[in-house]
């Protein structure tokens, strides 16, 4: 059984090249050759190339080719074929570069983050700058930062006001927008807690006034008095609101006279004075009412 193989794959400095990984294994290769001093020979200078660093960057190279660009190179000296395999795995379509440089021009912040949008704009740049290198002079960081700028949402007007005359590094803006966006990520989350506790408030009063004893009502849908217990009416239309705060009253007089007689027996009094005295007493929800209070 051959070992060939599996001795290239164990001294390889990178995979494959393919399609989807082309950009790290170029870099791995470039690595590799400058920790061997054997750069020189993909960029020469003045330096004479050997023939021991040329056929070892080639020996290199092939161990990271499939046999299809072992047959595209063959013949070729090692920068040409560096240059050959860079120019075809780098090279997009014309569709695509058109696509990364209008998303780039008309970047949106929507949900990122500061940081997320931040690393989508160099990598969006990373992609432009691939495909031409002519870009690369205009898209600075500063360019970069201007973009971001412009996607951040009304809310950062002032910030953005600051920054857009500020000197400060770049690094430093994105510690200012970051701050700027946590607090008001905090803000928000105040105003959401505060309508939550109001929904849940509105909804415990909203239950109290709705309440109604099922086999009674027999599925009517009429108001429903939360004062009475009568349906027909809602409670600041309810006849007996002054009969009703007449009792209340005495009651609250009677509290301080059943400290010497006894609190039970002047409730009692309190409450069979107001159901005498009440023209509207009539009403039988309204007599249950008091006859309930004298005989608690």
């Amino acid at each position: 059984m051959s070992t060939k193989g599996s001795s290239i794959d164990r001294h390889r400095p990178a995979p494959t090249l393919s399609r989807t990984n082309w950009e790290r294994v170029f870099k791995l290769l470039r690595a590799h050759f400058e920790s061997k001093e054997l750069w020189y020979v993909i960029e020469p200078g003045n330096l004479l190339i050997t023939l021991k660093d040329e056929a070892a960057v080639r020996y290199t190279l092939l161990s990271c080719l499939d046999e299809f660009d072992e047959e595209e190179i063959e013949g070729m000296g090692s920068k040409g074929a560096w240059d050959y395999l860079w120019k075809k795995y780098s090279r997009t379509r014309p569709v695509a570069d058109r696509a990364n440089l209008r998303e780039l021009h008309s970047f949106q912040l929507g949900a990122l983050s500061i940081d997320d949008a931040w690393i989508k704009l160099k990598e969006l740049r990373r992609r432009v700058v691939t495909a031409d290198s002519t870009q690369k002079a205009s898209l600075t960081e500063g360019a970069l930062f201007s973009l971001l700028l412009e996607a951040l949402p009304p809310s950062y007007e002032t910030v953005v006001d600051s920054l857009d005359s500020s000197t400060q590094a770049i690094e430093n803006k994105l510690d200012i927008l970051r701050s700027k966006a946590d607090r008001l990520n905090k803000t928000e989350k105040g105003k959401l807690e505060d309508t939550e506790t109001g929904m849940y408030s509105r909804g415990k009063k909203g239950d109290r006034r709705k309440r109604c004893d099922s086999e009674d009502s027999s599925g009517d849908e009429r108001p429903l008095c939360y004062k009475c217990d009568e349906i027909g009416h809602i409670s600041t239309a309810c006849p007996y609101r002054k009969a009703i705060r007449k009792l209340v009253r005495q009651l609250q007089e009677a509290e301080g006279k059943g400290k010497k007689r006894g609190h039970s027996k002047a409730r009692k009094e309190a409450a069979a004075a107001a159901l005498a005295s009440s023209s509207e007493s009539s009403c039988d929800e309204y007599g249950l009412l008091v006859r309930e209070l004298i005989t608690s």
